[in-house]
């Protein structure tokens, strides 16, 4: 089934290649099939997509980029995305996940924080996704 969800999502970024949820998910999808050669050709995909100043886009790319292992590209990405949304809880819950995944939990911490301190109700749509 996963096969066949993925050649869907595959023909929808033909179709539209523009479609960032769809992209997304194929991250989510390789990367938990622990496909590394897919999860790479998603995530340079990405990176090469038309940067429209949007925050999804912002986020997906230093997403990206934390998946290729430039760190220093994604944090710029999630600095800029925080400096163009300064009190938008998800530039700063993408931050925290960054620093997670760099093994950072006081940093990550930090960053989880603000976000909640932000809209302290993302703590029970984060608890209700779990």
């Amino acid at each position: 089934m996963i096969l066949k969800g993925v050649a869907y999502a595959e023909k929808v970024i033909e179709l539209d290649p523009t479609n960032l949820d769809v992209f997304a998910t194929l991250t989510i999808v390789y990367e938990n099939m622990e496909d590394e050669k897919k999860l790479k050709e998603v995530c340079e995909r990405i990176i090469n997509l038309n940067d429209d100043g949007t925050l999804q886009i912002i986020l997906l790319k230093a997403q990206a980029y934390l998946e290729l292992g430039k760190k220093d590209e994604a944090f710029e990405f999630v600095n800029k995305a925080i400096k163009l949304n300064p009190y938008d809880p998800f530039p700063y819950l993408m931050k925290g996940l960054l620093f997670n995944k760099l093994d950072m939990p006081d940093r990550a911490e930090e960053c989880f924080n603000e976000a909640f301190r932000l809209n302290p109700e993302i703590l029970s749509s984060i608890e209700k996704l779990n």
